[in-house]
């Protein structure tokens, strides 16, 4: 029997258990949908207020977090303020569904309404802003993406399971090929 079996059985069972290692990064992703709408109507604007969402302002000059976000008139008022850090990770998704998110995020991302309006403000810190519904183009609020989640979910039991399953076969083949060789 060639002598090198055991070598290249342990070779293998290394290269599976890196494999394995490295798959566990990729398991249990979470998804958020962007659900993209282009007016604020009264229920847009309603749904904003009452979820509390955490309103981040996209404008030709920057971004900035609209607080204490109501609806007064054809207006969204608030009050100018900075954009905190967990805030600043998600500006840009790269599509309308299944965008990454990390789970630690989960709180902030599944919070956060978009406005991105034409025009730019140059009010200071604590400021009220008013802004006419009229100069939104577009909001995004990010909500969960169920489906890309539990798939990933599913997707990620399986693979855990079979790589499991590849790693004890090839060590149950290593302890039995070695056996054969002792004797």
């Amino acid at each position: 029997m060639n002598q090198n079996l055991p070598f290249q059985l342990k070779s293998l069972l290394l290269l599976a258990c890196t494999v394995l290692a490295v798959s566990f990064s990729s398991c249990f992703l979470h998804y958020y949908n962007t659900n993209t709408v282009y007016t604020i109507d009264s229920a847009t604007a309603r749904r904003l207020e009452d979820d509390e969402e955490y309103i981040v302002v996209h404008t030709d000059s920057g971004y900035f977090h609209l607080a204490r976000a109501r609806m007064v008139d054809k207006n969204l008022e608030g009050e100018f303020d900075t954009l905190i850090g967990e805030h600043s990770r998600y500006l840009n998704p790269l599509r309308a569904n299944h965008n990454r998110f990390k789970v630690r995020d989960d709180i902030d991302v599944l919070n956060e309404a978009h406005l991105y309006v034409k025009g730019s403000f140059s009010e200071k810190m604590g400021s009220h802003v008013s802004i006419p519904a009229a100069m939104i183009s577009s909001a995004d609020i990010y909500a969960l993406d169920r489906k890309y989640t539990r798939t990933s979910r599913v997707l990620s039991i399986i693979g855990i399971a079979f790589g499991t399953m590849f790693v004890v076969t090839i060590y149950g083949i290593y302890l039995l090929i070695s056996s054969l060789n002792m004797s």
